[in-house]
């Protein structure tokens, strides 16, 4: 039996209205979703959906195609910052270690670390 799912969506707010065919239902084999509550993501799900089902969007070139990819570029930005600045205060970290090491061993003074 081949999955089917029925997706509804509702705006309570008339400026916002989805279109007839959300508001009606759409049946669908599968469904990828993501949602937002006080700008936080409140819901994520994939049902029904490969990964090829997504790269197969994703070549669509389609205007949601195109900002999930701009996000997804933004966010690997930010990991990569991220993973930057751990390296760094790791290094900070472990040259401190190695400073206090020396001094306690009496071998070299503060400065000739620095």
């Amino acid at each position: 039996m081949k999955q089917s799912y029925t997706i509804r969506a509702e705006s309570s707010n008339p400026e916002f209205e989805t279109d007839s065919q959300l508001r009606d239902g759409i049946q669908v084999g599968g469904f990828f979703l993501l949602a937002i509550r006080d700008g936080k993501p409140a819901v994520e799900c994939i049902n029904g959906m490969s990964t090829m089902d997504l790269a197969r969007f994703f070549m669509t070139g389609s205007e949601v195609c195109s900002v999930l990819r701009q996000a997804a570029a933004i966010a690997e930005g930010m990991r990569n910052a991220e993973a930057i600045r751990k390296e760094a205060e790791e290094q900070q970290s472990k040259k401190k270690v190695a400073r206090i090491i020396a001094e306690k061993l009496g071998r070299i003074s503060a400065e000739d670390l620095q």
